[in-house]
């Protein structure tokens, strides 16, 4: 037996045929009924409008659809939708067939939770998180980098131009410190003052670690943290 769903759906968009049985209901008993009895009301008008595109146009589409069993149970499919064409030539039923992605759609949903609680985590923490390709020579900034170093969000991530904001006397020292990781693969840290894109003084300390490939380092990533306040009650004390 298929573990997908094969259905075909008249224009009234009744069940014309399914290839295996569903929620208690066996297969012979699901043809003839409404679509209605088994899509949820709120997927619905994305579901006509696929059934549209089939009978009115002869597309192929598809969409993702959830259904609610009679225990609760959430069920995600792939459902993708191709016209039967009949002697004539015109678009007699629509051939839909769905495939289960629950686990999928449910991974998927943890890794949005997990990084959404990241990004709440480093806000609290007033930590921001990088990553240099090296390779493509491209760098990924998390949001709250952005709030450090006094950017906007929809601005690109600065590659060498942040160097500029440390202080002056500093340079020299957060370069070197920037570039050993690169020569002798492993990890690295440095603690320096910057004036950010906003005007702000900042203390920051630099966590980054290498990945190498053949003895050549193609990745570098790690953390910024803002530890300003840190800093100034040290100061203080002093």
């Amino acid at each position: 037996q298929s573990p997908d769903f094969i259905i075909t759906l008249n224009k009234e968009l009744k069940l014309t045929f399914v290839n295996h049985d569903y929620d208690g209901f066996a297969a012979s008993e699901m043809v003839g009924r409404s679509v209605h009895e088994f899509v949820r009301p709120e997927d619905m008008p994305a579901f006509r409008d696929c059934c549209k595109r089939v009978f009115e146009k002869g597309e192929r589409t598809e969409m993702v659809l959830q259904t609610n069993t009679s225990s609760g149970e959430k069920m995600v499919f792939s459902a993708r939708f191709s016209p039967m064409v009949g002697s004539e030539g015109v678009v007699t039923d629509a051939l839909l067939i769905a495939t289960e992605i629950t686990e999928g759609e449910r991974a998927r949903k943890q890794l949005i939770y997990n990084y959404e609680r990241l990004l709440e985590a480093q806000k609290v923490a007033l930590v921001g998180s990088w990553d240099w390709n090296i390779v493509e020579n491209t760098l990924d900034w998390s949001p709250q980098m952005f709030e450090i170093f006094g950017l906007d969000e929809d601005e690109p991530s600065p590659m060498e131009e942040w160097v500029k904001l440390v202080m002056e006397g500093d340079r020299e020292r957060v370069r070197e410190a920037m570039i050993k990781p690169l020569k002798e693969p492993g990890p690295g840290s440095v603690q320096f003052k910057i004036v950010n894109y906003s005007g702000e003084d900042k203390w920051l300390y630099v966590q980054g670690r290498t990945e190498a490939e053949n003895g050549e380092v193609k990745r570098m990533y790690g953390t910024v943290q803002d530890v300003t306040e840190s800093v100034k009650k040290s100061e203080a004390l002093e």
